[in-house]
């Protein structure tokens, strides 16, 4: 499990989001270190078996954490079958992101899209603030970092107005 997989930024199975092709120093750096941690599998994103070696649980997160980006203290709330709260545990990460931590949030990407219904978490983002939470609507909208950029989390319409999404679609995807 220590070779590089064989792709072609340019080809359909090279990983991408919106059309956009994942930036190739980003590419290299997560097959690295992925195929780093896996000593059974090497990481290939044209096959589905072989894109299991890339998965990210979250111990291996936690661990990168500390000992890749040199955090100190990493605290790990994650719950891969179950939710791991509603929209108030937002409330915590906007808390402690505003005391100087670092929030990262194993979702499932149909969040990021708006979509309720999702079966388990697939995709890490990175918590950047700016809460928003509609209690009359039962909404609530806050900004991700993701494949290289800062979004809102529901998205935005074409005129740049955040979508905000129902506090059911963050439960099911959180």
């Amino acid at each position: 499990a220590n070779s590089l997989p064989d792709v072609d930024p340019s080809s359909s199975s090279y990983p991408s989001n919106e059309g956009i092709p994942m930036a190739q120093a980003d590419f290299l750096l997560l097959s690295c270190l992925k195929n780093s941690q896996n000593g059974f599998l090497n990481y290939d994103p044209t096959t589905w078996t072989n894109q299991t070696a890339g998965m990210s649980f979250p111990s291996g997160i936690a661990e990168m954490a500390q000992d890749f980006l040199g955090m100190s203290s990493v605290e790990n709330n994650t719950n891969l079958l179950f939710s791991k709260g509603d929209y108030t545990s937002l409330n915590d990460m906007e808390t402690y992101r505003n005391n100087g931590g670092t929030v990262f949030m194993f979702i499932n990407s149909n969040m990021l899209d708006n979509i309720s219904s999702s079966l388990f978490p697939n995709h890490w983002v990175e918590y950047r603030g700016n809460l928003h939470i509609d209690l009359a609507n039962q909404k609530v909208t806050f900004d991700v970092y993701t494949w290289g950029k800062y979004r809102p989390i529901g998205g935005k319409t074409s005129n740049g107005t955040t979508i905000p999404i129902s506090f059911d679609t963050f439960k099911n995807n959180y």
